[in-house]
């Protein structure tokens, strides 16, 4: 029979008091007295001292809650003369209104011309400014704070020191009643939801139409896909014999742009243009159209933008 071990008593200890001697208090057995047993310890205790303070973070730490709250409009509109609340701002429209979007950049000169809104658009700044950077709209009220009508402003860029015109179509009802404007910054996440309905072919499908351009946008799993551009263009308008030389220059250049077929037709009365565009073998920036997204934009961006375009989507 295999000899009992003794159980260690630590009062046994004998401490030896001469000087520098080494006292063993204890003996760690092993098996076979392996030296990657010993790293494997002092590894495992490495990591947990490396990991302990993100232990205790997670133990102690407290619940973190998100946002919700909605900003207070009605003091955004009385606190309207700083610059930082500017793009939130709501002024009273007349003639000598002058409203500073940014830094060194000035709005002033608003007027109306029938149904097309003009204002100007002044850079003090030493560098050239560009809205491309960013979505800003102007939005249109009554004297009640109706709005009226969104506008999204176009992606031009203005030079150092320099003003230039921008002019927009409005409706009729705009220009006859529009009391207030205000320039509005908006990200894509302020943008409002909607849902499209699929297809058989689990195809999605926006359309929007204005005066004679009609665009259908066709989604999967809410990501732009493709584009079909149809334009019919009446000689009734003014400037017809330029929007037809104009338009037979595009035809040319996108049938010479990978992935992209277009058509043109002149009947006489009008001329029609049936654009086909494949996103996914498309460079999109080589067409130059606000109307064209790229591949897989969500359907709230096309909604919102083109509805701010004076397009009706559905």
């Amino acid at each position: 029979m295999a000899k009992k071990r003794e159980k260690f008593d630590s009062k046994k200890v004998r401490v030896n008091e001469e000087e520098l001697a080494i006292t063993k208090i204890g003996e760690l057995i092993t098996a076979e007295q392996n030296p990657f047993f010993i790293f494997l310890v002092f590894g495992c205790l490495l990591l947990f001292i490396f990991f302990l303070p993100t232990l205790v973070h997670y133990f102690n730490k407290e619940e973190e809650k998100p946002d919700y709250s909605l900003p207070n409009t009605q003091d955004k509109i009385n606190n309207s003369n700083t610059l930082e609340n500017q793009e939130d701002a709501m002024y009273e429209l007349h003639n000598t209104l002058s409203i500073s979007l940014e830094e060194d950049i000035t709005i002033k000169n608003f007027r109306f011309e029938n149904t097309t809104f003009i204002f100007t658009v002044i850079n003090n700044g030493s560098n050239r400014f560009s809205f491309n950077q960013k979505n800003y709209f102007l939005e249109m009220y009554t004297e009640n704070n109706t709005l009226l009508e969104r506008i999204i402003l176009v992606k031009d860029t203005i030079p150092k020191e320099a003003s230039v015109d921008f002019s927009y179509p409005i409706m009729q009802n705009t220009a006859t009643n529009t009391k207030k404007i205000r320039f509005v910054e908006k990200a894509i996440a302020d943008y409002p939801n909607i849902t499209l309905n699929k297809t058989e072919a689990e195809e999605q499908l926006l359309v929007c139409e204005n005066e004679g351009e009609t665009l259908s946008y066709h989604f999967k799993e809410d990501k732009l896909e493709a584009i079909n551009d149809v334009i019919n263009y009446s000689n009734q308008n003014t400037n017809y014999n330029v929007k037809l030389e104009e338009w037979k220059n595009k035809v040319s250049f996108y049938n010479n742009t990978h992935g992209v077929s277009s058509t043109f037709i002149e009947t006489g009365n009008s001329f029609i243009v049936n654009t086909i565009i494949d996103l996914k073998t498309t460079n999109i920036n080589t067409l130059s159209n606000a109307h064209y997204y790229r591949l897989d934009t969500e359907p709230k961006v096309v909604n919102f933008e083109m509805e701010s375009r004076g397009f009706r989507c559905k």
